[in-house]
């Protein structure tokens, strides 16, 4: 598993677990810039 960190531009961070291999897919490296869609039902 990967943990993904979004910050906020007010500082607060957005955290969410995704599969190794889901990054990989996306190239996700420290730094890139990416946009958050959040499920209301999934909310914690």
């Amino acid at each position: 598993m990967a943990e993904v960190v979004v910050e906020l531009p007010d500082g607060q961070q957005i955290t969410s677990t995704i599969t190794r291999g889901s990054a990989d897919r996306l190239e996700l490296a420290e730094g890139d810039e990416v946009e958050a869609v959040v499920k209301a039902s999934e909310v914690m």
